[in-house]
């Protein structure tokens, strides 16, 4: 092979690596926009996720906060072994003349832990707003 088909031959080898070059640059700019078009929508879905566990967590506290505006708090009522904390609160509705209210008392517990010396708060949920009205 003489030198001018050497040259002829990495010249064609160069041309052909400069058209892979500029298919490859094609590929990479086509696939560069499909990244990019992913990634707006990813960055939407997270938004629109973001706002909507916001509002969900948003919801959730009024739902708890509702449904925990029918519990009543009885403080100060000495704590013994094997108690009734219904029966403690019934006791209590009728030492306040409310002699049919058995019927509105859904629930009765102590909260937290035992601490020596101090009695636990005991928490009531009622059924109806109107007798906690009443109530207090």
């Amino acid at each position: 092979m003489s030198k001018i088909d050497e040259k002829d031959n990495l010249n064609n080898k160069a041309q052909e690596l400069d058209e892979e070059v500029d298919r490859i640059k094609v590929s990479l700019t086509s696939t560069k926009s499909t990244v990019e078009a992913i990634d707006s929508k990813m960055e939407n879905s997270l938004k629109k996720l973001q706002e909507s566990n916001k509002e969900l967590k948003n919801k959730l506290e009024h739902l708890e906060k509702y449904s925990r505006d029918v519990n009543i708090r009885l403080i100060g009522v000495e704590e013994e072994d094997g108690e009734d904390c219904m029966a403690i609160f019934s006791d209590h509705f009728t030492l306040l003349s409310f002699k049919e209210a058995h019927g509105e008392l859904e629930n009765a517990h102590r909260t937290g832990r035992r601490q020596d010396g101090k009695a636990r708060h005991i928490i009531a949920k009622l059924h109806s707003r109107p007798f906690k009205r009443n109530l207090l």
